[in-house]
């Protein structure tokens, strides 16, 4: 994924690259940083989603527990957020963005349940 974090004025790229290490381009510096992280067990291998200068994906941590990951692309670092209660029954999960809030899709046996994530508080719409 390419973005544009306008506060740094630098367009980085993050490419997963093994199951625990993403590495970033910055276009501003010319280089390649790569950034382990082994909480995560499974691999970058959806889109994410971005949202207020995060890429955020649904990612399990090696213990078994599904998390957001919002890695920051301006320090450089994973941060873990708490799914949301509502998700009981996981399905395939990926994120997105309703009404201008992260939120997760929940896909179980073809139906589509969206779950808002915001600051810590956490909705269900479904």
């Amino acid at each position: 994924m390419i973005v544009h974090h306008s506060s740094i004025d630098d367009y980085k790229f993050v490419k997963n690259v093994r199951r625990s290490t993403a590495c970033v381009f910055s276009l501003k510096n010319n280089s390649w940083k790569c950034i382990e992280d082994s909480r995560y067990e499974c691999q970058l291998f959806v889109l994410g989603t971005l949202l207020n200068g995060d890429i955020h994906w649904v990612l399990e941590h090696q213990g078994g527990d599904c998390v957001i990951a919002a890695f920051d692309l301006v320090e450089e670092r994973f941060k873990d957020l708490p799914l949301p209660d509502a998700l009981t029954n996981f399905g395939v999960l990926s994120t997105g963005v309703l009404d201008g809030r992260l939120c997760v899709e929940e896909i179980i046996c073809c139906e589509v349940n969206y779950t808002t994530v915001s600051l810590g508080v956490r909705t269900s719409r479904w």
